[in-house]
């Protein structure tokens, strides 16, 4: 289930004691916009929201608060942003309300910071009326932080995608639901696969006019319960007549140990899964 971050989180049916249960984590890349400032540049993934059609070089305008360092911009911003490319938090409320409140400020573009270790992911728009028209990216925790003194500085997102392959690996995902459960309090899930930014073929009805092949990034615990589930097929195949619960352990106990870190800044071991 995607209920976390926390225990007691784990949703029906992978609280069932006998379930082969997939939490989700990080993959270490993801394709996005190159966004340079002081001569460093980093990666911003670009989602529902407009996205530059040619290279935009703005002055950075970092709207500070409590957020790790960063405000939100859940409500409207005191900040002249005018001509400024706005660097704010995730958090709190939806990307649709934060990036038009940073609009509404006079930002010409809007670069999010997430609020959980790993690489960035794409932004959602949440359906309301009068959607922001400016383009905004998300970059990850640790490039917000990087940027937090470099207010004013000339900064540029570039219109050319590229690949960025990063360090952010086996971080447990903030939204992936965790144990222990309500049935014998086991711990939960039996088993961490890839679930943030897992590449995907899309139907081609999604892709541009033309285009021969078509894929995207997607997210969720959706995305690491086919690697578990393929796991155990493959498991089934090589050995028909083991019982579930052989599968199970099989799968269980030759998965990766000590590798799993924790969401909130990406170090810390996670002990209690897999």
């Amino acid at each position: 289930g995607n209920s976390g971050p926390g225990h007691f989180t784990i949703e029906s049916p992978g609280s069932a004691a006998r379930a082969l249960t997939a939490g989700a984590s990080t993959v270490p890349h993801f394709v996005g916009a190159p966004v340079t400032v002081g001569g460093n540049t980093y990666g911003a993934a670009a989602g529902d929201f407009e996205t530059v059609s040619a290279d935009l070089t703005s002055p950075l305008g970092v709207v500070t608060g409590s957020t790790n360092g960063l405000d939100t911009a859940c409500s409207a911003l005191s900040v002249d942003l005018t001509g400024e490319i706005a660097l704010i938090s995730r958090g709190a409320c939806t990307f649709s309300a934060k990036i038009r409140n940073a609009q509404d400020s006079g930002a010409v573009a809007v670069l999010v910071a997430n609020n959980v270790a790993g690489d960035p992911v794409a932004m959602a728009q949440d359906g309301t009326p009068n959607q922001p028209t400016v383009p905004a990216y998300m970059v990850a925790l640790d490039t917000g932080q990087a940027l937090l003194g470099s207010d004013g500085l000339s900064t540029t997102i570039g219109a050319a995608l590229q690949y960025f392959l990063t360090t952010n690996v086996d971080i447990m995902a903030g939204f992936s639901s965790q144990g222990p459960t309500d049935v014998d309090f086991r711990v939960k899930p039996d088993v961490v696969a890839p679930g943030v930014n897992v590449l995907s073929s899309i139907p081609l009805s999604f892709c541009e006019s033309g285009a021969t092949t078509c894929w995207a990034f997607f997210q969720g615990t959706s995305m690491a319960t086919p690697h578990l589930a393929g796991s155990a097929a493959v498991v089934r195949q090589q050995h028909p007549d083991w019982s579930a619960a052989e599968i199970r352990s099989a799968i269980v106990n030759t998965a990766d140990q000590g590798v799993l870190k924790d969401f909130s800044e990406g170090t810390t071991p996670v002990t209690d899964v897999n």
